[in-house]
């Protein structure tokens, strides 16, 4: 397999850490809480704290451009288009996007 395709699943992989690691863990410790009920999470309200919304925006903007990223690498992969230039750009496109994810969480605007 390549690096692009590594990289590929790697993204998949932060896409469901993030959404777990932050999303889920303030949900689930709301609920289990007794503060919140599964009924009464919106994807199109905004609810919670700063932190936590920002937390939804980062998750979502990996959620856009992971199949815009998946298709340029399957792309690649069956064009058998490959080379150092090409890792190097796979591997710096993911620490752009770990990157951007946490800067937009931890970070207020």
């Amino acid at each position: 397999m390549t690096i692009p395709m590594w990289v590929l699943l790697a993204f998949a992989a932060w896409t469901l850490c993030v959404l777990c690691a932050t999303i889920g863990v303030y949900r689930w410790s709301r609920i289990f809480a007794g503060r919140a009920t599964i009924r009464e999470w919106r994807a199109d309200a905004a609810q919670g704290a700063q932190w936590y919304q920002r937390a939804m925006r980062a998750h979502m903007n990996c959620v856009e451009n992971l199949p815009v990223y998946g298709a340029v690498a399957l792309a690649a992969f069956v064009a058998g288009v490959s080379g150092p230039a090409i890792d190097v750009l796979a591997l710096a496109f993911l620490a752009a996007r770990m990157l951007q994810s946490i800067v937009h969480v931890a970070l207020r605007a």
